[in-house]
């Protein structure tokens, strides 16, 4: 796996309101984020900064500001942590879609994460460090069920489109190229090829909309791109905690929906 020329680099993680628990989850991937990249930071002339990227109205902004403004002051770490609202999307797609148009102004690569996330102690230093492959949209830090248990560590480079045509599931914990990310936001997400892409079709047969396939639009739009394969990280540098589900309720559970290879370093 390559390794980049260490820059400043862009740490976005996408939250929400959750109806039953706030910002908890927020609130601890924030922590261990924090003090990661804070001791980045505190070790070279690189500012790697973080944005909290907000998914929902006034109200919700205000809330979320407010408590990372507080475990900000309690805990006064070297590094811009900036929260910003991405307006109220009406699901997660729409807000993908905002969180790349906003992220594409910044010329660096970029790493997205879901709000919803236990880090191994190395994630951040290796979420700066490497890079996706020559042919590759993104390199992914989550295994999730794309790979069998106890699988050797390394790299493993797939097709976005997946053996069965369906794409990737989960952008949970992503690092993308600038020009990955602006050829995303120029691209045509109303197409014919999109619609008849068999993961769009899936996911209308078992939800009966669009709202919340940033997943299955990001995956039909780069296979006909030119990084028409992802890179894994192995083993996972992430773990999804996040047992309730925004987008697809509460009852959903964690079952599937967990990194296979999670094997966290000793911190």
């Amino acid at each position: 796996m390559a390794r980049a020329i260490i820059r400043s680099m862009r740490f976005h993680v996408i939250t929400c309101w959750r109806k039953n628990l706030g910002d908890t989850y927020l609130l601890r991937t924030l922590a261990q984020l924090r003090r990661q990249v804070a001791a980045l930071n505190e070790e070279g002339v690189d500012n790697h900064c973080i944005y909290v990227r907000v998914d929902g109205d006034s109200s919700a902004v205000k809330r979320i500001r407010d408590d990372v403004e507080q475990q900000v002051n309690l805990c006064p770490l070297p590094v811009h942590t900036q929260v910003v609202p991405l307006g109220q999307c009406g699901g997660h797609t729409r807000a993908w879609r905002t969180l790349l148009d906003q992220a594409s102004r910044h010329l660096g690569s970029a790493v997205f994460l879901e709000d919803d996330l236990l880090l191994d102690s190395r994630a951040a230093r290796e979420m700066v460090a490497l890079v996706p492959g020559s042919s590759c949209g993104f390199l992914t830090f989550y295994d999730g069920n794309r790979l069998p248990e106890k699988h050797p560590d390394g790299v493993v480079v797939q097709p976005i489109r997946g053996e069965n045509g369906h794409g990737v599931w989960g952008l949970i914990a992503i690092k993308m190229p600038c020009e990955v990310v602006r050829y995303l936001v120029d691209a045509d997400w109303d197409s014919d090829d999109v619609k008849t892409f068999p993961g769009y079709l899936l996911h209308l047969a078992n939800w009966g909309n669009a709202l919340n396939a940033a997943d299955v639009f990001t995956s039909s739009l780069l296979s006909r791109s030119p990084w028409p394969n992802y890179s894994i990280h192995v083993p996972s540098l992430v773990q999804h905690v996040g047992a309730s589900s925004e987008c697809f309720g509460p009852g959903v559970g964690l079952r599937g929906r967990t990194a296979r290879n999670w094997r966290p370093s000793a911190p």
